[in-house]
């Protein structure tokens, strides 16, 4: 069975296991990856509430995922108030599904902070220095300052965008994944067990 056969159709758990974390990993760097985009659902005033977030952190020695943020989100207080929220992430070619049940914390500064900003491009620092928090009413449909409209900022400019951005960090408490097939569709849970992470097949 080919390598990249293994996420579909895996023969055996372990194997299933290495390949999402292994994808998981390739959509952090890969922007052109099915998963590097996936849905992040927090629950706000008693509902749940999906958004689309760019996936930008996926470590399988701690079993964490991430994305960034403007920590004036609504959904920074909403994880303050409940930690529990879900991932999920499609392939569209393939036609798998993975679903990850976790414990959310905010990162306002600290060592992973700190990288997670320099790593960040000028076009991405850009939405930092949104005036407005987001979710608020504004007179325009845009929520940038006139100058950085159509072009980035100085790196000097950036860092005024320091003061609203947050590091999302999810410890994964239980993976699903699903395999949609003509001849069957397969379905495994991942969770932990001790010190380790135990899989099984149930039915789909």
């Amino acid at each position: 069975m080919s390598y990249e056969h293994a996420l579909r159709d895996p023969e055996t758990l372990t194997e299933l296991w290495e390949r999402i974390w292994d994808e998981l990993h390739q959509a952090v760097v890969r922007g052109k990856h099915r998963w590097h985009t996936g849905v992040f659902a927090t629950v706000e005033d008693g509902l749940p509430r999906p958004r689309t977030v760019v996936l930008r952190h996926a470590d399988r020695e701690d079993f964490t995922l991430g994305l960034h943020t403007d920590r004036r989100a609504p959904k920074v207080a909403a994880i303050a108030l409940e930690p529990r929220i879900g991932w999920l992430f499609y392939d569209t070619n393939r036609r798998v599904q993975v679903r990850v049940d976790g414990t959310a914390r905010v990162l306002v500064d600290g060592p992973e902070f700190e990288r997670a900003w320099a790593d960040t491009g000028l076009s991405s620092r850009r939405c930092y220095l949104a005036p407005h928090p987001p979710g608020d009413d504004l007179p325009t449909g845009v929520n940038l300052p006139e100058d950085f409209r159509d072009a980035d900022p100085t790196f000097a400019q950036s860092e005024a965008g320091r003061d609203n951005f947050a590091v999302v960090r999810t410890r994964v408490d239980r993976l699903e994944w699903l395999s949609l097939c003509h001849s069957g569709h397969r379905r495994a849970v991942f969770e932990p067990d001790g010190g380790d992470w135990r899989g099984r097949f149930i039915a789909a």
